[in-house]
């Protein structure tokens, strides 16, 4: 008996890593790119590479209000964390809801939920939407 369940557990789990544990569809690797650059590491120039559409007019409107300002590399910045709280995906367009949370130093953690539209341009998973809100 306590075999049979030791093997119950072992195929479980087997079958649940080889199901897509880990496994990021092309359309969820490219939201998470973006999330990565524009939220975790403000890398607005990998973030416009990700994006197109209305996603592409609002990183660079970002870009145009950065010009000129020097930001200190030794400055704290908050750790960023994010997950993903639901998702759409569909051939052409796909859909991704995410918890972010951003945890100063010295103050009480910020918690966001972004919204992200991709549609496929061109054979490549694009950005073409993003919004958030305070939760």
């Amino acid at each position: 008996m306590i075999r049979r369940k030791r093997l119950f557990w072992l195929a479980l789990a087997a079958v649940t890593w080889g199901c897509g544990a880990g496994h990021k569809t092309p359309a969820e690797a490219t939201a998470g790119a973006f999330m990565e650059a524009y939220y975790v590491n403000a890398d607005l120039e990998e973030a416009s590479r990700l994006a197109d559409g209305l996603a592409l007019e609002k990183v660079k409107g970002g870009q145009s209000l950065r010009e000129g300002l020097a930001i200190d590399p030794g400055a704290h910045h908050p750790k960023i964390h994010f997950k993903i709280a639901g998702s759409k995906e569909g051939a052409e367009e796909a859909d991704y809801l995410y918890d972010v949370e951003f945890r100063p130093e010295k103050s009480d953690a910020v918690r966001k939920t972004a919204r992200l539209k991709l549609r496929l341009r061109g054979g490549q998973w694009k950005v073409t939407q993003f919004t958030d809100h305070d939760r």
